[in-house]
């Protein structure tokens, strides 16, 4: 059981040797990104993989030129000629934790023998992987790699891999904020424990993650995370979209996890009351506090970071949460049955 809650520990660790590979290897990236004359870029990954490309393609809709999209890897290889106006020209940068025997592997291959001119640009966390073969660029991140069965590690860096490779593209390259994170870990760490443990001896047994924007994909890796460790079913919803059908299912055995990446809004906060009010164990998640609202707990991360690190951020809150819980249900996080397909 332990291999869950030390990856959770070590994963900010990983992430400084994370942000020393991307600043190494991203001036040679643009070079050929520029020489490339991309037209539009497209994510893709399978599983949680897919949650950081969306969360990573979010993030590239408002800081890139060009049209950008997130494609679900699996679809992208079975169905890629559906796709073909959007691959023509493409930078694809795939996303994938083992780099074999899966959907990222299958996808990339196809975009490049359809015969859609791209370039491919994989984040990997492992070595040596026939996804790295067939790609034109490749980022492997063998260190946040993990023995837990829920490979808790690997979301966070190949999402914040992802960021940086965007903010290069950009022409604004910038790791400090993941640095800085990655150095205030510890004293965080120390303070999402005791929360987690009260979350998890709480009497609940669903999940609902509200996020918006980058924090959504973010949101639903932690979704994910309560799956497999705690076999919990759980699912992820903008805030305020919450009230158009999920708020009916948020009554007093779910736990209600909204991840705000900015000071909540009075209408966010109101939801996240509402659901309270209905009986609902309600987490709030913000950069600062703000004024206290009936049954809502808050957890803050204070300190001059951006929104992309904090969003990450509130991934071991709740990896914490559903290792615990996973221990108060008689469960084993590191069983087989908790892995996912690599």
């Amino acid at each position: 059981m332990k291999r869950t809650i030390q990856a959770i520990h070590t994963q900010f660790e990983a992430l400084e040797n994370t942000m020393d590979l991307m600043d190494a290897g991203l001036p040679a990236l643009r070079i050929a990104a520029r020489r490339f004359a991309y037209e539009r870029v497209v994510f893709t990954g399978g599983g949680p993989s897919f949650s950081v490309a969306k969360a990573v393609a979010a993030v590239a809709s408002l800081a890139l030129p060009v049209p950008v999209a997130a494609v679900g890897a699996g679809d992208l290889w079975l169905h890629h000629g559906r796709y073909a106006a959007l691959l023509r020209g493409a930078l694809v940068i795939a996303f994938s934790r083992a780099g074999r025997r899966g959907e990222a592997e299958s996808a990339v291959r196809a975009s490049l023998e359809g015969g859609y001119g791209v370039y491919a640009i994989s984040v990997i966390c492992a070595q040596n992987t026939p996804l790295a073969a067939r790609s034109d660029t490749v980022f492997a991140l063998p260190w946040a790699s993990d023995e837990s069965a829920c490979r808790i590690c690997g979301a966070g860096n190949l999402y914040a891999a992802g960021v940086a490779i965007v903010r290069a593209l950009a022409g604004e390259p910038e790791t400090d904020d993941f640095r800085r994170l990655a150095a205030s870990s510890g004293v965080y760490l120390r303070h999402v424990e005791p929360v987690a443990k009260a979350l998890a001896a709480s009497p609940w047994d669903r999940v609902i993650a509200l996020a918006g924007h980058h924090a959504a994909g973010l949101a639903e890796v932690c979704v994910s995370a309560f799956q497999r460790a705690a076999r919990l079913p759980g699912g992820q919803y903008g805030v305020l979209d919450t009230r158009h059908g999920p708020a009916a299912l948020a009554g007093a055995k779910t736990l209600v996890l909204g991840a705000f990446t900015a000071e909540p809004k009075g209408q966010e906060i109101a939801v996240m009351s509402d659901l309270a009010r209905g009986g609902a164990i309600a987490v709030a998640f913000a950069p600062q506090p703000f004024p206290p609202t009936d049954g809502v707990w808050q957890v803050t991360l204070s300190g001059a970071i951006s929104p992309e690190a904090h969003a990450l951020a509130f991934l071991p809150l709740c990896q914490t949460a559903a290792y615990y819980k996973a221990l108060a249900l008689g469960l084993d996080p590191d069983s087989a049955e908790a892995a996912e397909p690599r």
